[in-house]
């Protein structure tokens, strides 16, 4: 546990493969198990999570290159924050006014997008609060 409280409860390396998407879900809803969050709100993230990924995916590696998707999940007592972090060729302009940055935008307390680690790829961090 970090001095603020926040607790790295899980991190996944994923293949950058739909077909991973699941376990991504699977681990969000283990991680989130014992914390106060309605399920409703932790569908939505689920719903959020995958939709990234898939972003991740989509335009993070394209023309058939592979590479890998890193799931950090975070808990804090007041949220539960995800961070989903590519090395490929990072988030198009276009691709942040989909579906899924739509629904990141309307769904969750809050998120960032940025370069990734190393200024490579890209690295989307989004959050519920929970309640008190």
């Amino acid at each position: 546990m970090s001095a603020d409280g926040v607790i790295v409860a899980a991190e996944l390396r994923i293949p950058a493969n739909p077909e991973y998407l699941s376990i991504c879900r699977l681990a969000l809803s283990g991680v989130a198990q014992d914390l106060p969050i309605t399920d409703g709100t932790l569908e939505d993230m689920k719903l959020v999570l995958s939709e990234v990924c898939a972003n991740a995916i989509q335009h993070g590696y394209r023309d058939g290159a592979t590479g890998i998707v890193t799931v950090t999940l975070r808990t804090s007592a007041d949220r539960i924050e995800v961070d989903v972090e590519d090395q490929g060729d990072g988030i198009a302009e276009q691709a942040t006014d989909g579906v899924g940055f739509r629904l990141l935008r309307r769904l969750c307390s809050g998120y960032r997008i940025g370069p990734g680690t190393d200024e490579r790829g890209a690295l989307v961090s989004f959050w519920c609060e929970l309640p008190a």
